[in-house]
């Protein structure tokens, strides 16, 4: 029997939108969703036609998969950088699917992306960085999310566009990925787990005029 289903990628420098943007798609009921998912989860999905993932480019690498020598790298610089205070830094992929594993499966990729300077004081904010570390740390997740836009064919969404006309981006979202639009979607923010709201805070877009 034929598999129907289909797969998509949501894919981010962290703090850009990327749990804002999956938690509005994954609320139409033809969705099912993961959470950064770092195994060959989503194509394990069953029950519903689509199902998606979303990653950062802190944990997948165009082409590069995660093995057990980059786990072991990675826990020794997490261990290092606890003397530092430079937290949460990944210098190798941990995804054990690369961005080309998801593309050569037929999964579509979405990318957010957002402005560096909402992204910085996010990661002030919400991680403790240091400006200093947070403004490296963004320049090489930018690097590696600029070599994936370089690569694959992807459908980009700005954070401000999405806040600010969420309903035309969704839109835009459902014609690339095949999924019949539903209003149902808007209200896809109550279930961000990880920042939750009670409506889209649409002050955020272009905050770092």
């Amino acid at each position: 029997m034929k598999d129907n289903r289909k797969f998509v990628l949501i894919l981010g420098i962290h703090q850009s939108g990327t749990s804002l943007l999956e938690s509005l798609v994954v609320n139409h009921p033809d969705v099912a969703g993961l959470f950064e998912s770092l195994t060959e989860d989503t194509f394990k999905l069953m029950g519903k036609e689509f199902c998606i993932n979303k990653l950062t480019t802190r944990q997948i690498r165009p082409k590069l998969r995660a093995n057990i020598l980059f786990f072991t790298i990675n826990r020794v610089v997490n261990f290092c950088a606890k003397f530092t205070g430079k937290l949460d830094y990944k210098v190798l992929p941990v995804s054990r699917l690369s961005v080309k594993d998801y593309v050569d499966r037929g999964a579509k990729l979405i990318i957010i992306g957002r402005h560096p300077t909402d992204i910085i004081n996010s990661l002030i904010e919400r991680r403790h960085y240091s400006r200093e570390f947070a403004t490296k740390h963004w320049k090489r997740m930018n690097k590696i999310l600029n070599e994936i836009i370089s690569n694959f064919e992807h459908l980009y969404v700005h954070f401000d566009d999405l806040v600010l006309d969420t309903e035309y981006q969704l839109r835009r979202i459902c014609e690339y990925i095949g999924l019949e639009y539903k209003p149902i979607m808007l209200e896809g923010y109550r279930k961000n787990f990880m920042y939750p709201n009670d409506k889209i805070v649409k002050e955020k877009a272009y905050s770092y005029e």
